[in-house]
């Protein structure tokens, strides 16, 4: 997988206007949600300035691209970050993951 310096400076001058660049589903309960299907469209996102609101709004095609989309933003703002959860369904499937700072459970001067 490529490093975070792939995205460090993605959107660094845009506005989170461009939100409408990236597809959005609505779900039964009024949420909008945007869903990401390739790592091309993170050139329309403004990491740096992007809220905690927006970034849950999005949804990803796979795992992979999750990843990718939280490692930019990690970037974005100076740490990198690790896959930490993993939930699933009673039938096994992945119904959830959770990435987390790269230094997320250690304790001070560690690192």
């Amino acid at each position: 997988m490529e490093g975070v310096d792939r995205y460090s400076n993605v959107g660094e001058n845009q506005t989170n206007d461009n939100f409408e660049e990236t597809r959005v589903d609505e779900s039964a309960d009024g949420t909008q949600w945007r869903c990401v299907d390739s790592t091309d469209e993170f050139v329309n996102i403004d990491f740096q300035n992007l809220t905690m609101d927006e970034m849950l709004k999005y949804s990803f095609r796979d795992l992979d691209l999750g990843y990718d989309f939280y490692n930019a933003y990690g970037g974005a703002k100076g740490f990198s970050i690790r896959r930490h959860l993993t939930g699933r369904n009673t039938k096994g499937e992945i119904v959830s993951k959770s990435f987390v700072c790269s230094k997320q459970g250690y304790a001070h001067g560690i690192f």
